[in-house]
């Protein structure tokens, strides 16, 4: 129950991976709201966590879209008040080199899986700012630091996020934590 009381967004939550772990953090007693292009399957999630007890809403959010994901968030505040967990799970893959992956397919991939996780990350973390914090989690993959073959822009885009999660890491690392962090580091004896 580490997550009793907590509230968290996942996106990609109708289906695979961000179900999963919707499932987890209900078990887990967190209040989920479930963002997905997929009604019926973010319908489906809600169900499911509803059947467990938890407190559960779905927003449809394209996460493509600012004003989408502004909506998912201030749904998600109301509802529960605050945003205590992020997870960046919504993503597209379509499989192709780089001369076969269309135009409009490379925006959709990158769209979703980069920019959805910039944009859910920036409206989420004023909200867990002053809250006092919060966790975000942006889902990669493997691809993120092996390139596949006919996976040109998919693999760029979980690079992409990667390299992201880590900027994110840097500019939000406080400085009183590393205060904190370097005199615990200088108090600790080694065995």
């Amino acid at each position: 129950m580490r997550l009793q009381g907590k509230v968290a967004i996942v996106t990609g939550g109708a289906s695979g991976i961000g179900r999963a772990t919707a499932e987890l953090f209900a078990v887990e007693r967190a209040m989920v709201v479930i963002a997905d292009v997929d009604e019926a399957g973010g319908q489906a999630t809600v169900a499911a966590l509803a059947d467990r007890g938890a407190g559960a809403e779905f927003v449809r959010t394209d996460v493509r879209h600012r004003a989408d994901v502004q909506r998912l968030v201030a749904r998600a505040v109301e509802r529960f008040g605050r945003v205590d967990i992020l997870v960046n799970n919504a993503g597209v893959n379509i499989l192709g080199d780089v001369v076969e992956v269309a135009d409009e397919e490379y925006d959709l991939m990158m769209d979703t899986n980069v920019r959805g996780t910039f944009l859910c990350t920036k409206f989420v973390l004023p909200h867990m700012r002053a809250a006092g914090g919060g966790v975000i989690v942006n889902v990669a993959s493997v691809a993120a630091l092996v390139g596949a073959r006919r996976n040109v822009v998919y693999d760029a885009s979980k690079g992409a996020v990667l390299n992201m999660t880590r900027a994110l890491a840097v500019d939000l690392f406080r400085a009183s934590d590393q205060l904190e962090l370097f005199g615990q580091e200088q108090n600790t004896e080694t065995p």
